[in-house]
């Protein structure tokens, strides 16, 4: 009985065990200049936007007159990416763009496609 005691004596006298909390996140804008990525592009290509240099802190890309996709993970095409139909698609507060932005219009429209694209 003594032992089971002493064993419960220790638990209670040690406290609640510590809880380690999570750093916050915090979001981090490098003050740049936008760039101008509009372009018009051909039908059935995945083409890349900004000369190939990934944006350092989001994208925003709007195509009209055709279902287009964009992708920063690799080549767009109508598999992958996101639509960026009017009014197209921005980037979420505080996303970092994994890689260079390709844009791929399906061809459903008039070709070449008219794509609006900024960089920040």
């Amino acid at each position: 009985m003594k032992r089971h005691l002493l064993i419960a004596t220790a638990l209670v006298l040690a406290g609640p065990a510590a809880v380690a909390e999570e750093p916050a996140i915090h979001v981090i804008i490098d003050p740049q200049p936008a760039v101008d990525g509009t372009m018009e592009v051909p039908s059935e290509k995945s083409v890349v936007l900004f000369d190939g240099i990934t944006p350092p802190n989001g994208f925003s890309v709007s195509a009209f007159n055709q279902t287009c996709y964009v992708n920063d993970d690799g080549p767009a095409s109508s598999t992958t990416g996101f639509t960026a139909n009017n009014p197209g698609y921005t980037t979420p507060f505080g996303y970092k763009p994994m890689g260079p932005v390709s844009v791929f219009c399906a061809g459903n429209g008039p070709s070449p496609a008219g794509v609006v694209a900024r960089a920040w």
